[in-house]
Protein backbone atom coordinates (compact mmCIF):
# COMPACT_ATOMS: atom_id res chain seq x y z
CA UNK A 1 0.00 0.00 0.00
CA UNK A 2 1.53 3.32 -0.66
CA UNK A 3 1.68 5.77 1.60
CA UNK A 4 -0.92 8.41 0.35
CA UNK A 5 -4.18 7.02 0.67
CA UNK A 6 -7.86 8.34 -0.04
CA UNK A 7 -8.09 9.70 3.17
CA UNK A 8 -4.87 11.52 3.62
CA UNK A 9 -5.26 13.04 0.28
CA UNK A 10 -8.78 14.26 1.01
CA UNK A 11 -7.43 15.57 4.35
CA UNK A 12 -4.70 17.10 2.67
CA UNK A 13 -6.99 18.83 0.27
CA UNK A 14 -9.53 22.02 -0.19
CA UNK A 15 -12.08 22.36 0.01
CA UNK A 16 -13.46 20.14 2.31
CA UNK A 17 -15.02 16.93 0.88
CA UNK A 18 -15.68 13.19 0.64
CA UNK A 19 -15.05 12.52 -3.17
CA UNK A 20 -11.29 13.32 -4.44
CA UNK A 21 -13.27 14.90 -7.62
CA UNK A 22 -14.04 17.81 -5.86
CA UNK A 23 -10.44 18.49 -4.80
CA UNK A 24 -8.91 21.79 -6.03
CA UNK A 25 -5.80 22.33 -4.04
CA UNK A 26 -3.75 19.57 -2.89
CA UNK A 27 -0.48 20.60 -0.29
CA UNK A 28 2.14 17.66 0.39
CA UNK A 29 4.70 19.52 1.19
CA UNK A 30 7.37 18.25 3.80
CA UNK A 31 5.93 14.83 3.97
CA UNK A 32 9.36 12.34 3.37
CA UNK A 33 7.35 11.26 -0.29
CA UNK A 34 9.41 8.96 -2.37
CA UNK A 35 8.11 8.70 -6.35
CA UNK A 36 7.13 5.56 -5.09
CA UNK A 37 4.53 6.98 -2.91
CA UNK A 38 2.34 8.49 -5.53
CA UNK A 39 0.01 6.42 -6.85
CA UNK A 40 -1.53 7.63 -10.20
CA UNK A 41 -4.24 5.45 -10.07
CA UNK A 42 -5.48 7.83 -6.86
CA UNK A 43 -4.52 10.99 -8.29
CA UNK A 44 -6.61 10.49 -11.72
CA UNK A 45 -9.41 10.48 -9.64
CA UNK A 46 -8.92 14.53 -8.78
CA UNK A 47 -10.32 15.57 -12.04
CA UNK A 48 -10.71 19.09 -10.87
CA UNK A 49 -7.39 19.51 -9.14
CA UNK A 50 -5.94 22.88 -9.91
CA UNK A 51 -3.17 23.71 -7.61
CA UNK A 52 -0.66 20.75 -6.18
CA UNK A 53 2.03 21.36 -4.10
CA UNK A 54 4.52 18.52 -3.93
CA UNK A 55 7.62 20.78 -2.57
CA UNK A 56 10.55 19.62 -0.10
CA UNK A 57 10.10 16.13 -0.53
CA UNK A 58 12.67 13.46 -1.56
CA UNK A 59 11.21 12.88 -5.61
CA UNK A 60 13.05 11.37 -7.73
CA UNK A 61 11.08 12.27 -10.95
CA UNK A 62 7.59 12.53 -11.34
CA UNK A 63 5.25 9.93 -12.00
CA UNK A 64 3.14 9.76 -15.45
CA UNK A 65 -0.04 9.53 -16.15
CA UNK A 66 -1.21 11.64 -13.19
CA UNK A 67 -4.22 12.73 -15.42
CA UNK A 68 -3.85 16.06 -13.45
CA UNK A 69 -5.95 17.71 -17.02
CA UNK A 70 -6.86 20.74 -15.27
CA UNK A 71 -3.58 21.15 -13.31
CA UNK A 72 -2.17 25.14 -13.15
CA UNK A 73 -0.16 25.61 -10.60
CA UNK A 74 2.63 22.59 -9.78
CA UNK A 75 5.48 23.33 -7.09
CA UNK A 76 7.83 20.12 -6.63
CA UNK A 77 10.65 22.92 -5.40
CA UNK A 78 13.53 21.09 -3.37
CA UNK A 79 13.46 17.64 -4.57
CA UNK A 80 15.72 15.32 -6.30
CA UNK A 81 14.16 15.66 -9.94
CA UNK A 82 16.09 15.38 -13.15
CA UNK A 83 13.61 15.71 -15.87
CA UNK A 84 11.34 18.17 -16.42
CA UNK A 85 9.75 16.66 -19.82
CA UNK A 86 7.26 14.63 -17.83
CA UNK A 87 5.49 18.15 -17.31
CA UNK A 88 3.91 17.68 -21.05
CA UNK A 89 1.15 15.44 -19.15
CA UNK A 90 0.03 18.56 -17.28
CA UNK A 91 -1.75 20.81 -20.49
CA UNK A 92 -2.78 24.03 -18.81
CA UNK A 93 0.28 24.37 -16.38
CA UNK A 94 0.24 28.55 -16.08
CA UNK A 95 2.78 28.56 -12.98
CA UNK A 96 5.58 25.94 -11.97
CA UNK A 97 8.37 26.02 -9.17
CA UNK A 98 11.14 23.54 -9.07
CA UNK A 99 13.93 25.56 -7.46
CA UNK A 100 16.64 23.35 -5.23
CA UNK A 101 16.27 20.33 -7.58
CA UNK A 102 19.93 19.93 -7.95
CA UNK A 103 20.04 18.30 -11.62
CA UNK A 104 17.76 21.03 -13.50
CA UNK A 105 19.72 23.70 -14.60
CA UNK A 106 19.08 26.60 -17.31
CA UNK A 107 18.18 24.58 -19.81
CA UNK A 108 15.13 22.93 -18.48
CA UNK A 109 13.64 26.51 -18.04
CA UNK A 110 13.62 27.20 -21.86
CA UNK A 111 12.44 22.94 -21.86
CA UNK A 112 9.57 23.71 -20.22
CA UNK A 113 8.64 27.12 -22.01
CA UNK A 114 8.67 24.40 -25.18
CA UNK A 115 6.93 21.73 -23.31
CA UNK A 116 3.80 24.05 -21.66
CA UNK A 117 2.12 26.24 -23.98
CA UNK A 118 0.38 27.99 -21.28
CA UNK A 119 3.05 28.72 -18.77
CA UNK A 120 3.58 32.59 -17.53
CA UNK A 121 4.99 32.07 -14.17
CA UNK A 122 8.49 29.99 -13.60
CA UNK A 123 10.38 29.71 -10.00
CA UNK A 124 8.30 32.79 -8.99
CA UNK A 125 9.30 34.93 -12.17
CA UNK A 126 7.03 36.48 -15.00
CA UNK A 127 8.51 34.50 -18.07
CA UNK A 128 5.79 35.46 -20.59
CA UNK A 129 7.70 37.55 -22.76
CA UNK A 130 10.81 34.75 -22.74
CA UNK A 131 8.38 31.78 -23.09
CA UNK A 132 6.89 33.21 -26.40
CA UNK A 133 10.31 34.05 -28.08
CA UNK A 134 11.68 30.89 -26.94
CA UNK A 135 8.54 29.12 -28.71
CA UNK A 136 8.61 31.42 -31.83
CA UNK A 137 12.18 30.49 -32.14
CA UNK A 138 12.16 26.93 -31.47
CA UNK A 139 9.32 26.46 -34.25
CA UNK A 140 11.60 28.41 -36.96
CA UNK A 141 14.27 26.49 -35.89
CA UNK A 142 12.58 23.19 -36.75
CA UNK A 143 10.85 24.34 -39.83
CA UNK A 144 14.16 25.32 -41.57
CA UNK A 145 15.57 22.34 -40.33
CA UNK A 146 12.37 20.39 -42.14
CA UNK A 147 13.00 22.77 -45.31
CA UNK A 148 17.18 21.71 -45.47
CA UNK A 149 15.82 17.96 -44.96
CA UNK A 150 13.28 18.16 -47.92
CA UNK A 151 15.98 19.66 -50.06
CA UNK A 152 18.55 17.64 -49.35
CA UNK A 153 16.78 13.98 -49.98
CA UNK A 154 13.14 14.44 -51.78
CA UNK A 155 13.25 17.69 -53.95
CA UNK A 156 15.02 15.65 -56.58
CA UNK A 157 12.45 12.66 -56.11
CA UNK A 158 9.84 14.91 -57.91
CA UNK A 159 9.87 15.16 -61.61
CA UNK A 160 8.61 18.99 -63.03
CA UNK A 161 5.32 17.99 -63.64
CA UNK A 162 4.36 15.02 -60.93
CA UNK A 163 1.36 13.10 -61.29
CA UNK A 164 -1.30 13.54 -57.86
CA UNK A 165 -0.56 9.70 -57.12
CA UNK A 166 3.30 10.19 -57.27
CA UNK A 167 3.48 13.46 -54.83
CA UNK A 168 1.01 11.32 -52.54
CA UNK A 169 3.73 8.55 -52.09
CA UNK A 170 6.89 10.94 -51.69
CA UNK A 171 4.85 12.85 -49.40
CA UNK A 172 4.03 9.94 -47.25
CA UNK A 173 7.34 8.76 -47.39
CA UNK A 174 8.74 12.08 -46.48
CA UNK A 175 6.54 13.10 -43.61
CA UNK A 176 7.44 9.42 -42.03
CA UNK A 177 11.32 10.07 -42.53
CA UNK A 178 11.26 13.71 -41.22
CA UNK A 179 9.71 12.24 -38.28
CA UNK A 180 12.15 9.99 -37.48
CA UNK A 181 15.19 12.24 -38.48
CA UNK A 182 14.38 15.64 -37.79
CA UNK A 183 14.47 16.13 -34.06
CA UNK A 184 14.83 19.90 -32.23
CA UNK A 185 13.21 21.21 -29.26
CA UNK A 186 12.09 19.50 -25.11
CA UNK A 187 13.11 16.37 -26.22
CA UNK A 188 17.09 17.03 -27.99
CA UNK A 189 18.30 18.63 -24.53
CA UNK A 190 21.66 18.45 -26.21
CA UNK A 191 20.78 20.84 -29.10
CA UNK A 192 18.79 23.29 -27.11
CA UNK A 193 21.92 23.81 -24.72
CA UNK A 194 23.43 23.97 -28.07
CA UNK A 195 21.05 26.23 -29.08
CA UNK A 196 20.44 28.64 -25.94
CA UNK A 197 24.15 29.11 -25.58
CA UNK A 198 25.00 30.42 -29.11
CA UNK A 199 22.31 32.56 -28.98
CA UNK A 200 23.24 34.74 -25.44
CA UNK A 201 26.10 37.14 -25.25
CA UNK A 202 26.52 38.85 -28.65
CA UNK A 203 24.72 40.78 -31.17
CA UNK A 204 25.04 40.25 -35.15
CA UNK A 205 24.90 43.07 -37.89
CA UNK A 206 24.68 41.48 -41.01
CA UNK A 207 24.21 42.84 -45.05
CA UNK A 208 20.94 41.58 -46.92
CA UNK A 209 22.93 42.84 -50.30
CA UNK A 210 25.74 40.91 -49.67
CA UNK A 211 23.85 37.97 -48.11
CA UNK A 212 21.50 37.71 -51.08
CA UNK A 213 24.46 38.12 -53.51
CA UNK A 214 25.64 34.56 -51.61
CA UNK A 215 22.77 32.65 -51.92
CA UNK A 216 22.32 29.95 -54.87
CA UNK A 217 19.36 29.97 -57.03
CA UNK A 218 18.35 26.86 -56.37
CA UNK A 219 17.70 27.18 -52.77
CA UNK A 220 15.72 29.05 -50.26
CA UNK A 221 18.86 29.41 -47.87
CA UNK A 222 21.92 31.83 -47.73
CA UNK A 223 24.27 32.31 -44.81
CA UNK A 224 24.48 35.41 -43.48
CA UNK A 225 27.28 38.13 -44.27
CA UNK A 226 28.49 39.06 -40.90
CA UNK A 227 29.53 42.78 -41.03
CA UNK A 228 30.09 43.53 -36.92
CA UNK A 229 29.55 41.44 -33.88
CA UNK A 230 28.82 43.28 -30.63
CA UNK A 231 29.27 42.39 -27.04
CA UNK A 232 26.29 41.85 -25.46
CA UNK A 233 25.08 40.84 -21.50
CA UNK A 234 26.23 37.43 -20.67
CA UNK A 235 22.68 36.41 -19.59
CA UNK A 236 20.40 32.93 -19.96
CA UNK A 237 17.55 35.27 -21.65
CA UNK A 238 17.64 35.70 -25.33
CA UNK A 239 17.27 39.35 -26.44
CA UNK A 240 13.31 39.91 -27.47
CA UNK A 241 14.02 43.28 -29.16
CA UNK A 242 16.53 45.99 -30.86
CA UNK A 243 16.52 49.34 -32.43
CA UNK A 244 18.71 51.34 -34.44
CA UNK A 245 19.01 55.23 -35.39
CA UNK A 246 17.77 56.55 -38.18
CA UNK A 247 21.14 56.69 -39.49
CA UNK A 248 21.48 52.95 -38.72
CA UNK A 249 24.68 53.59 -36.90
CA UNK A 250 23.41 53.14 -32.85
CA UNK A 251 22.09 50.17 -32.25
CA UNK A 252 20.52 49.93 -28.74
CA UNK A 253 19.71 46.61 -26.91
CA UNK A 254 18.19 46.14 -23.49
CA UNK A 255 18.68 43.23 -21.17
CA UNK A 256 16.99 41.19 -18.43
CA UNK A 257 18.66 43.29 -15.93
CA UNK A 258 16.98 46.63 -16.97
CA UNK A 259 19.73 47.97 -18.57
CA UNK A 260 20.30 49.25 -22.21
CA UNK A 261 23.13 48.86 -23.99
CA UNK A 262 24.11 51.29 -26.45
CA UNK A 263 26.78 51.03 -29.32
CA UNK A 264 27.81 53.45 -32.04
CA UNK A 265 29.66 52.17 -35.24
CA UNK A 266 30.33 55.21 -37.25
CA UNK A 267 33.45 54.94 -36.64
CA UNK A 268 33.65 52.08 -38.66
CA UNK A 269 30.99 53.02 -41.17
CA UNK A 270 33.18 53.50 -44.20
CA UNK A 271 33.74 49.48 -43.63
CA UNK A 272 29.55 48.66 -42.85
CA UNK A 273 28.70 50.67 -46.23
CA UNK A 274 30.96 48.84 -48.35
CA UNK A 275 29.83 45.81 -46.62
CA UNK A 276 33.93 45.00 -45.08
CA UNK A 277 33.05 42.77 -42.06
CA UNK A 278 34.39 43.93 -38.63
CA UNK A 279 37.03 41.66 -37.60
CA UNK A 280 37.02 43.14 -33.88
CA UNK A 281 34.17 42.31 -30.95
CA UNK A 282 32.51 45.82 -30.91
CA UNK A 283 32.29 46.45 -26.72
CA UNK A 284 29.41 48.66 -25.96
CA UNK A 285 30.04 52.56 -26.48
CA UNK A 286 27.63 53.00 -23.24
CA UNK A 287 25.23 51.07 -20.88
CA UNK A 288 22.65 52.63 -19.06
CA UNK A 289 22.08 51.21 -15.20
CA UNK A 290 18.51 50.49 -14.41
CA UNK A 291 17.40 53.68 -12.65
CA UNK A 292 15.02 51.93 -10.29
CA UNK A 293 12.06 54.18 -10.08
CA UNK A 294 9.58 54.39 -7.27
CA UNK A 295 5.83 53.29 -7.39
CA UNK A 296 3.24 53.52 -4.53
CA UNK A 297 6.26 54.00 -2.63
CA UNK A 298 8.56 51.44 -3.26
CA UNK A 299 11.32 50.71 -5.88
CA UNK A 300 10.89 48.96 -8.59
CA UNK A 301 13.68 46.15 -9.37
CA UNK A 302 15.28 45.23 -12.36
CA UNK A 303 13.36 44.72 -15.31
CA UNK A 304 13.87 43.02 -18.36
CA UNK A 305 14.21 45.48 -21.12
CA UNK A 306 11.18 43.98 -24.18
CA UNK A 307 11.92 47.28 -26.55
CA UNK A 308 14.41 49.96 -27.00
CA UNK A 309 13.01 53.18 -28.94
CA UNK A 310 14.62 56.56 -29.90
CA UNK A 311 13.42 59.32 -31.45
CA UNK A 312 15.01 61.02 -34.83
CA UNK A 313 17.18 62.92 -33.07
CA UNK A 314 18.38 60.79 -30.29
CA UNK A 315 16.96 63.04 -27.76
CA UNK A 316 15.09 60.56 -25.74
CA UNK A 317 15.25 57.13 -25.35
CA UNK A 318 11.98 55.04 -24.21
CA UNK A 319 12.24 51.24 -23.14
CA UNK A 320 9.44 48.91 -22.23
CA UNK A 321 9.70 46.72 -19.67
CA UNK A 322 7.93 43.30 -18.82
CA UNK A 323 6.85 44.69 -15.82
CA UNK A 324 4.30 47.13 -18.20
CA UNK A 325 6.48 49.28 -17.17
CA UNK A 326 7.86 52.55 -19.64
CA UNK A 327 10.98 54.24 -19.04
CA UNK A 328 12.15 57.63 -20.48
CA UNK A 329 15.69 59.01 -20.57
CA UNK A 330 17.08 62.03 -21.63
CA UNK A 331 19.99 62.10 -23.52
CA UNK A 332 22.55 64.53 -22.75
Amino acid sequence: MTKLTKDILLKKGLPTSNHLKNVKTLNLSKMQLDTEDIDPHLFSEMLNLEELDISKNNLSELPEKLNLLNLKILNFSDNQVEDVTVLQQFPKLEEVMYEENLYLTVSDNYKVCCLLPKLRRLNNKDITSLANHIRFVNHRELSNRVELYWEKNYKDKLPDEPSPAMIKSVSKEFLKSVGNNVKYGPNSLKDFTKWKGAMQGSIYVWSWKKTFEKKSKSSRKADAHILAELKWSETDLPYLALATSTDGYCVLCGDEAGKIWIYDLESCQAELQKGVSCKALKEPTKIIDWPYPVAKKEKVGESVINTVLTDPEMEYLVALTDKNLISIWKIL
